[in-house]
């Protein structure tokens, strides 16, 4: 495990690993819904285009289950328990107790599913008022066009409030003055230690440690592969490959020159040879007017279809 590898003396996580540990937590919701949009673009006569519609509600239930997990068996998020670091009663230093386990969870499940709700209805205001050009106060001319302004209008307020909470409250810890990274630490009263080294004792805690490392390895490999299998580059290669020239038709294989029964019939008029005339090119015997007749307008030998010309045209005589 990550925490065995060096025990810290302090027992605060000092502020790069809890930006790696966001970032991690925060990294989990584009996965997936990459690997939804996958599914429904390449199986759309499936569920997976309603999969695609309710995204945002398939996140929630998969993050609800898998935060809930960690949280009831190692006292941390699947993130924090990454990288080592599990969340304690403010002041006792002890285990959760249920209310802050409770109050855990909905601030790691339910505060960000309604901050995404939140910044999609402000886009969707955004676009309305760009249609209708309502901009003022006085361009509402119904109570639905008022909330709709009155919401527009405060979301940016609200959003600002909120990262400039965050700000002060990872400013104070920085420099030590709370125990809190978080306001949603504080909230839930607890504060953020690194393990322990009896931690590593219970079974539980190790098997879940070393399963999600396992599984987020292979949701890395996973994700990757799909993004270079979707990606422009790999679908360009594609379209290179099918675009290619259609290879011309193979050449007529030579025919098998047939038996000849009879050595004094000509193969072309199928009558007996007069003036017996060899082709250099095969060395079937002909008449001379079949042959050179053949030759003149096919240049090929009609036996065995090889280049030939009249002047490989060899006169034979018998005493």
């Amino acid at each position: 495990m990550a925490f065995n590898e060096a025990i810290l003396t302090d027992e605060r996580p000092n502020v790069f690993e809890l930006l790696a540990e966001e970032q991690l937590r925060e990294a989990l919701r584009p996965a997936l819904l990459y690997l939804t949009k996958v599914l429904a673009r390449s199986r759309p006569e499936l569920f997976f285009s309603g999969l695609w519609r309710s995204r945002d509600e398939v996140h929630l239930m998969l993050d609800s289950a898998l935060q809930w997990i960690f949280l009831t068996l190692n006292d941390s998020s699947f993130s924090e328990h990454f990288y080592g670091i599990k969340r304690v009663q403010w002041g006792a230093g002890a285990g959760l107790s249920t209310k802050q386990m409770t109050v855990s969870f909905v601030c790691l499940v339910l505060v960000p599913y309604l901050k995404v709700k939140v910044e999609r209805l402000h886009s969707v205001l955004t676009d309305e008022n760009e249609t209708l050009g309502m901009w003022a106060w006085q361009d509402c001319r119904t109570p639905t066009q008022l909330l709709k302004l009155l919401l527009f209008k405060s979301i940016p307020y609200l959003q600002s409030l909120w990262t400039l909470c965050h700000l002060v409250f990872r400013l104070n810890y920085l420099i030590r003055s709370s125990p809190h990274y978080s306001p949603l630490h504080w909230l839930a009263g607890v504060k953020l230690v690194h393990y322990q080294a009896t931690d590593d004792d219970v079974p539980s805690r190790w098997v879940w440690s070393w399963a999600s490392k396992q599984l987020l390895s292979l949701s890395l490999f996973s994700l990757r592969l799909l993004q270079w299998w979707y990606s422009g580059e790999n679908e360009a290669a594609v379209r290179r490959m099918n675009s290619l020239p259609v290879p011309p038709p193979p050449l007529p294989t030579q025919p098998t020159p047939p038996v000849l029964t009879d050595p004094f019939t000509c193969p072309l008029c199928h009558q007996t040879r007069r003036d017996p005339t060899t082709l250099a090119t095969s060395g079937f015997v002909f008449c001379y007017d079949c042959i050179a007749r053949h030759v003149e307008g096919h240049g090929t030998c009609p036996l065995t279809l090889s280049p030939s010309s009249p002047h490989q045209l060899i006169r034979l005589f018998f005493s």
